[in-house]
């Protein structure tokens, strides 16, 4: 457990890095969708793209009917030109579609129609041992019945959770809720005898229409694509997403990925690289080679600090808080940083800040020079060009007495407390409430939706300790500070978020103040692994 215990001086923030699960990982929007060329589509459809871990080879079909390959000798090499598999994996008379590579390249997921199914079409997998060797693979199994059904099975998807359980996410045609014939989708996980058990409906994204083809980032299991017919798109068919903070928690609303990607006409079969940077999908839409074609829209990972407490508030003693920031660009390129504020009443501000290359820029009262606000908040910033650029900022006070500070110190995302109520907990250790030193706790919560946090205070003094805890009910994006309700020399606050909670997460903090000089000790609450 890290612990940041600081009093004086400057502290350089923490970035907001790639974790398994990363709670405040964001990502700009999706960009206009770009074909992939005459070398993958022709004047066939091509459709069902499915690209590998580590982007180099890239599988989809053709004609509706058979499943090809190309490689590429490196991410920004052009592809060449495409193989199809050999005859078993695209049996003749049969169609042969939907493929899908898993993360180790092993093994290959597919759909197709052949004699001695269960249905109309079921799902396969097929394996080799040489992850080199696009014409290796071995005989398809069929998944069996159990999955399988008489109907349409469709657009396996699988990956693995953190503690090695496989999962596998299909749509399918068979009888559920909603209107007969109406796709839905489901998941199943795979059994200790290496079979998938049997599917269950997936809570939160199906409705009584065409909910089909998922695609879940198979890197953490933790964003879904898929297309449907459900109103409020732009087309016949568009593309659908989804997101949840945990493998635990339930999907968030589907959201419609917007014009700038769908169009009037089918979207469909969407397939996200493992970084979850690009997204591959079909579609007929002006502009292909004929036919269907595959299309591919980016987007970029964003670089960000969260500063959870700030302050251009009065204090005690005729004290002034005031926040100094510090925004340094050290890329040969302009960036524009969107500074997004939590404050009490969780009107959230978002401002944008450009700086230019190569250039930094000090604000002496952050809050007041960019926001025009007074009191406490929380602060986020990220970039919008996933480009890094550094952060350093304190709370300050001056008075004839001489210059205090309170470092803030910028949060990795996995410092987040839990989002969803996951049951993840974070810790602050080390507040006093003595008579000579106040302190105060407090979370920013980063989601535009609601989110309540367990506080369990453990304070220990001479060999005594005293319990009590309290909840924090946090409205969308709303900051909130409250003083420790207990004394002690040695404080420990232990939060959880209980109930709600989005995908950003929720981050806590405590700080001890002089109540003679008011020079402070920020402590932030860090998650205990």
């Amino acid at each position: 457990m890290r612990l940041f215990n600081v009093s004086l001086g400057f502290v350089l923030s923490l970035p907001l890095l790639e974790s398994h699960g990363a709670h405040a990982q964001k990502f700009s929007d999706w960009s206009a969708p770009v074909n992939l060329g005459p070398v993958v589509n022709t004047s066939a459809s091509e459709t069902c793209p499915a690209i590998s871990k580590d982007g180099l080879t890239f599988y989809f079909a053709r004609g509706g009917n058979e499943i090809w390959f190309t490689v590429r000798p490196s991410l920004d090499g052009p592809w060449a030109a495409p193989q199809k598999l050999p005859a078993t994996i695209n049996v003749t008379g049969s169609n042969n579609y939907c493929p899908v590579l898993t993360a180790d390249l092993h093994a290959l997921y597919f759909v197709s129609d052949r004699p001695g199914g269960c249905g109309d079409a079921d799902m396969y997998v097929s394996y080799r041992r040489d992850t080199h060797d696009n014409f290796g693979w071995e005989a398809p199994v069929n998944l069996g019945c159990q999955v399988n059904s008489p109907q349409t099975d469709l657009r396996p998807s699988p990956f693995q959770g953190e503690d090695g359980t496989e999962y596998l996410y299909f749509s399918s045609t068979r009888p559920g809720p909603g209107t007969a014939g109406t796709s839905d989708i489901y998941m199943s996980k795979m059994q200790p005898d290496g079979t998938f058990g049997p599917p269950v409906l997936v809570e939160g994204l199906n409705t009584t229409f065409n909910d089909t083809r998922p695609n879940v980032r198979e890197r953490d299991g933790l964003e879904i694509f898929f297309d449907s017919t459900r109103p409020g798109g732009s087309g016949g068919i568009d593309l659908w997403t989804s997101t949840r903070a945990n493998l635990s928690d339930p999907w968030s609303e589907p959201v419609n990925l917007g014009p700038v990607v769908n169009s009037s006409v089918n979207d469909l079969r969407p397939s996200l690289s493992w970084d979850g940077t690009s997204l591959y999908f079909q579609s007929p839409r002006p502009g292909g080679s004929g036919g269907a074609d595959i299309w591919v829209t980016t987007r970029t990972r964003l670089t960000g600090f969260v500063f959870p407490s700030s302050a251009n508030v009065p204090g005690l003693n005729g004290a002034f808080y005031k926040t100094n920031m510090k925004l340094l660009n050290l890329n040969s390129q302009e960036i524009t940083i969107s500074a997004g504020l939590m404050t009490p009443s969780g009107a959230a501000a978002s401002k944008a800040i450009v700086l230019a290359a190569n250039s930094y820029k000090t604000y002496e009262n952050f809050l007041q020079e960019v926001f025009g606000y007074t009191g406490g908040a929380g602060i986020a910033l990220f970039d919008n060009t996933s480009q890094p650029f550094v952060a350093v900022a304190e709370v300050y006070t001056e008075s004839s007495a001489g210059r205090y500070s309170i470092p803030l110190v910028g949060l990795n995302s996995s410092d987040a407390v839990a989002v969803s109520a996951s049951g993840a907990t974070s810790v602050a250790a080390g507040l006093r409430v003595t008579p000579g030193t106040r302190a105060n706790f407090g979370c920013s919560n980063l989601d535009p939706v609601p989110a309540k946090v367990r506080v369990a205070f453990s304070a220990i003094t001479n060999g005594v300790q005293t319990t009590m805890s309290t909840d924090l009910t946090l409205g969308p994006s709303q900051w909130m500070q409250q003083a420790v309700p207990i004394q002690g020399d040695d404080i420990f606050a232990f939060f959880s978020v209980t109930s709600g909670g989005g995908p950003l997460g929720v981050y806590c903090w405590g700080v001890n103040v002089d109540n003679v000089s008011n020079d402070g000790t920020l402590i932030s609450a860090v998650r205990v692994p």
